[in-house]
């Protein structure tokens, strides 16, 4: 969850796109995107790409 927040205070704070690169057709990171995808509705994310 903190690297989730960390990203999207960080983008915020420099004006730059968080990006996660991951890759959905591996196992791993496929898991992680459904964190990605939850975690980041715990933050305001409005103007943010």
């Amino acid at each position: 969850r903190d690297w989730v927040k960390l990203a999207v205070t960080r983008a915020r704070n420099s004006g730059m796109p968080a990006v996660f690169w991951l890759d959905p057709y591996r196992p791993h990171e496929n898991e992680l995107i459904k964190k990605v995808k939850t975690y980041l509705k715990d933050h305001d994310t409005t103007g943010l790409d």
